[in-house]
């Protein structure tokens, strides 16, 4: 449809058409097709033509010459217009580094599980959307170590930071999770910790402890809990090479 004639329509319906007056700032540049060779070509292809009809294309060049005139006005000033990205101001620069340190910490977030039994801790990473049977396999070395037969079905979940607060309102992840190790720990009697999985370890443990090393970590003043870094039991299921050196790192916990 010719723009003269859709301009008609469209004031005949009553609709008002406009034209933005302002360049956004970081908006693209319109570019203009160059039709001038598809015209040539189609002119070229194009079979003779009466007399009549020859009369009407031309008056639709003339009603299109003005469209096309002002096509090439806006090109122009399109063309000149220098569309730079306005100065942040610094309060803006404050409102997007709060933004990019609550996505990290966000990013940071975890949730493990928490089994506790007489004189045995186990914390291990919780990676549910592997759906591997973990509770089987920790009920089985638990059997192993002389335990008798316990409930694994239903671990505690440790979330951090906690629901409704940010991490910084959370306070530090270790301490967080040491304080609950330490709420844990049947008083007067000796527990260890079995750290399974790199996020449990690295929140619990020292960062240089070695995987299967037997360390401690420092509950409170002059509390001290023996501690045992482990592969996740994910890892467990689907690498069983890996269960003869954890069997190795915690049989001497094993009850006669």
């Amino acid at each position: 449809m010719q723009e003269m004639a859709r301009q008609q329509y469209l004031e005949a319906m009553g609709i008002q058409t406009y034209m933005p007056k302002w360049v956004l700032p970081s908006a693209p540049v319109p570019l203009q097709c160059d039709l001038a060779s598809l015209s040539v070509e189609l002119t070229a292809a194009a079979p003779s033509e009466s007399p009549a009809t020859s009369s009407v294309r031309q008056d639709r060049a003339q009603e299109a010459a003005a469209p096309e005139a002002v096509g090439n006005i806006l090109q122009s000033m399109l063309a000149n217009a220098k569309v730079t990205e306005p100065a942040r101001s610094p309060s803006k620069v404050a409102n997007l580094s709060l933004l990019a340190k609550q996505q990290s910490a966000i990013s940071d977030a975890f949730a493990v599980n928490l089994w506790q039994f007489a004189g045995l801790i186990v914390v291990a990473d919780r990676q549910v959307q592997k759906a591997l049977p973990v509770n089987v396999l920790l009920k089985n070395i638990l059997i192993a170590l002389g335990r008798a037969v316990v409930e694994t079905q239903k671990p505690e979940v440790i979330k951090w930071p906690l629901e409704g607060l940010s991490a910084a309102q959370s306070g530090p992840a270790d301490t967080y999770l040491k304080s609950i190790l330490l709420a844990r720990r049947f008083a007067g009697q000796a527990t260890s910790l079995l750290c399974f999985g790199e996020m449990s370890s690295r929140n619990l443990l020292e960062q240089d402890t070695a995987l299967y090393a037997q360390t401690q970590i420092t509950l409170a003043e002059a509390d001290v809990m023996p501690a045992v870094c482990l592969p996740s039991l994910e890892a467990l299921i689907e690498a069983p090479a890996m269960k003869a050196p954890v069997w190795a790192a915690i049989s001497h916990l094993r009850i006669a």
